[in-house]
């Protein structure tokens, strides 16, 4: 389900000859191949997509529920802690004098 060189093989399936070598065209090997495309390909990869989009949004409302209960208090407890917290040693300025 590749769709690489589908329709050499689908030309090649229409193109079947029979024990007397007569090449019969069969318009249904042609109605094939699209609808299997169709169904296989496109309807597979959508419902692959679909559900792992389904499951990715659910897993990250859960994370913010669950984020917004304990994590989030603990987060902003922390960040009132630093904010209180004064810094009590200064950087002196350099020794060396230098000559520009």
């Amino acid at each position: 389900a590749t769709l690489q060189n589908w329709i050499s093989f689908v030309t090649d399936i229409m193109d079947n000859s029979n024990i007397s070598n007569e090449v019969r065209n069969e318009v249904y090997t042609a109605t094939f191949f699209p609808l299997f495309i169709m169904f296989s390909t496109f309807l597979t990869l959508n419902l692959f997509v679909g559900v792992t989009c389904w499951y990715f949004n659910a897993q990250k409302r859960d994370s913010e529920n669950n984020l917004n209960s304990r994590t989030s208090a603990l987060y902003q407890a922390a960040v009132k802690k630093m904010e209180n917290v004064k810094l009590e040693k200064t950087i002196p300025p350099p020794k060396v004098k230098y000559i520009c």
